[in-house]
């Protein structure tokens, strides 16, 4: 079991790897940094759950990553490009400076919004820790960061992959939370087959909006 400073590692991990998320325009990155907040989650669950049980949630993570991948690379144009629209041409020209404008102005608005939501949830923690004495804090700041950036990448974006990312990195603050209070190999797996549930699911709307520009 992971001591304490292992835990509070891993706590600033997924904060770290949840902003970041928040923040990519880069399938790629993303994806990169999903698989990575897994093993933050991995920590962090098994401290609280057995080795072996915490581990079906890593494996289920980094499968859920593998199916994202296969997906994305099955849609050309997502291979060549960013997820999102990037600035291209010359930097000297009016469409650029605007295009550039744009995204500074609304990486602007997320890190304000993401600033909120950590400051709700850092004013919030004792009250949370009170009623929930069982939860050390380092899982209740992770649990509630991971569910606050995930409603936030689900709600910024009307695109399956960022979609689907933020309802998986929601569903990783809850596994913490629930770890820390209740220990069930059944919920585990339960868990793991949500997570792949829902990496399906995001391939599969990514794989039919690719088909139906074909049709």
């Amino acid at each position: 079991m992971p001591g304490l400073e292992n835990t509070l590692i891993a706590a600033v991990v997924v904060t770290i790897t949840s902003l970041t998320l928040l923040l990519s325009r880069d399938w790629r990155v993303s994806i990169f940094i999903l698989a990575g907040q897994y093993v933050g989650v991995f920590f962090l669950v098994s401290s609280s759950w057995p080795l072996m049980v915490a581990a079906i949630i890593l494996i289920g993570g980094w499968i859920s990553s593998i199916v994202l991948v296969m997906a994305v690379l099955s849609v050309p144009e997502m291979v060549q490009t960013a997820d999102f629209v990037s600035p291209t041409g010359s930097w000297r020209s009016p469409q650029w400076v605007v295009t550039f404008l744009r995204l500074m102005n609304e990486r602007a608005f997320y890190i304000l919004a993401a600033f909120l939501i950590l400051v709700v949830i850092g004013s919030q923690l004792s009250r949370v820790l009170i009623t929930f004495p069982g939860i050390p804090p380092q899982h209740a700041w992770s649990g509630l960061v991971l569910i606050g950036m995930g409603l936030l990448i689900t709600g910024f974006s009307n695109r399956p992959l960022p979609i689907t990312i933020g309802l998986l990195t929601w569903l990783s603050g809850f596994e913490i939370l629930y770890a820390s209070v209740q220990s069930s190999l059944l919920m585990a797996g339960l868990l793991t087959g949500v997570n792949l549930a829902l990496s399906l699911a995001g391939a599969y709307f990514l794989l039919a909006g690719q088909m139906e520009q074909q049709v």
